[in-house]
């Protein structure tokens, strides 16, 4: 089961296992950060969305990888993406904060507007660019025009208008065609086939362990070197209060929570995970299964598969999430990386192929269309 993304530059292809390593959010369809934070990668396969919020805040702290920081499939707008972090949108780009790129990169397959960049920062837009700030050895292509924009010693190439936009401090400005999309975001649907599949082969294997509660208080158990496999209803866990890991060294724990059509929830009544084992993180992995949705007004402590829940945070959590939604509200995300090792079977699962590039580049076409027409009339 691999995913393959990255530029041609440096693409790359990993298992499940690694995939959980490289990033810190994965969603099928929307992220919503609000003013919060995730430290770590996202893939988003719809809209990626907040206020202040930031992505990728601990970027230096997280796994190496040859993945972009961000890749979003259809609009991004009001996030920033932190520590010279790259990314991909497919849609359109509006007030985002790339100021953080230093040597980055920055790909948008539709319009990107209201948005100021960092030093040294090479830039491919397939539509219309309008209220740009870029300098310091900067590269920017433009596929349709440019409009409202300051360059300060940036080379730009663009294929449409130069409209009301200044060229500074030894930039260079070129009329003409821009080069192919680099564009390599895998689309939302195959991404869902290759969570969904994952979460059911999971959750069709055996319990090999153990949950005992006593008082308020759930001990969920890992035995031995290897996978260890614990299952329990929705109902079941919705009910636990304090939780926490007995894991041995080398263990890795899947937890199946066979949750078909239920509201899960950890409320504010609910005591925290034991933060002394936040780091378990690492090795222990929820699998949601059917679920609609969960909330967690607490601690959560552990990476997440549910892809047919909507997730919602109010507190610091640790772990990757993989699902079908992600917002937060008082919440972040914090990455532990994965380093448990997942059992999966032999057969293989399917591997989530590149957005065709022309698909968001009709849109900024249109778009760029639409605006020679009103300058048009307007004169």
């Amino acid at each position: 089961m691999a995913f393959a993304s990255g530029s041609a530059a440096h693409a790359a292809a990993w298992d499940v296992n690694t995939l959980l390593n490289e990033f810190n959010v994965i969603v099928l369809e929307d992220l919503d950060v609000a003013n919060q934070h995730v430290d770590g990668r996202v893939y988003v396969g719809r809209d990626l969305k907040g206020t202040t919020g930031s992505v990728y805040l601990r970027g230096n702290q997280a796994p190496a990888s040859s993945f972009d920081a961000a890749y979003v499939g259809r609009n991004a707008s009001g996030v920033k993406v932190e520590q010279k972090g790259s990314a991909q949108i497919g849609g359109n780009s509006v007030g985002m904060n790339y100021e953080s790129l230093d040597g980055g990169t920055v790909s948008v397959g539709g319009n990107l507007s209201n948005s100021k960049f960092g030093n040294r920062v090479t830039g491919w837009v397939g539509g219309n660019v309008t209220s740009l700030t870029m300098e310091g050895g900067s590269r920017m292509e433009i596929g349709a025009n440019v409009v409202d924009s300051k360059f300060s010693n940036t080379q730009v190439t663009y294929g449409g208008a130069s409209i009301n936009t200044q060229f500074t401090n030894g930039s260079t400005e070129t009329n003409g065609p821009i080069s192919a999309s680099p564009l390599t975001i895998p689309a939302a649907a195959d991404m869902r086939d290759l969570l969904t599949e994952t979460s059911e082969a999971l959750g069709a294997m055996a319990a090999t362990s153990t949950f005992q509660t006593v008082g308020s208080k759930t001990t969920i158990s890992a035995a031995g070197s290897g996978m260890s496999v614990v299952s329990m209803t929705g109902a079941e866990f919705n009910a636990m209060r304090d939780i926490a890991y007995a894991l041995e060294p080398n263990a890795t724990l899947v937890i199946n929570v066979h949750a078909e059509d239920m509201d899960l929830s950890r409320g504010s009544d609910v005591a925290m995970f034991d933060q002394n084992g936040k780091s378990d993180a690492a090795r222990v992995l929820w699998n949601f299964i059917g679920a609609n949705s969960f909330h967690s007004a607490n601690v959560f402590v552990g990476a997440i598969l549910a892809p047919d829940a909507a997730i919602s945070g109010g507190s610091s959590n640790e772990g990757t999430v993989l699902a079908r939604s992600l917002t937060l509200s008082n919440g972040e995300w914090h990455q532990q990386g994965w380093t448990g090792g997942l059992d999966l079977p032999d057969e293989p699962l399917p591997t989530p192929a590149p957005i065709p590039a022309a698909l968001p580049l009709l849109a900024g076409g249109l778009g760029a269309l639409a605006l020679v027409s009103r300058r048009r009339r307007a004169a």
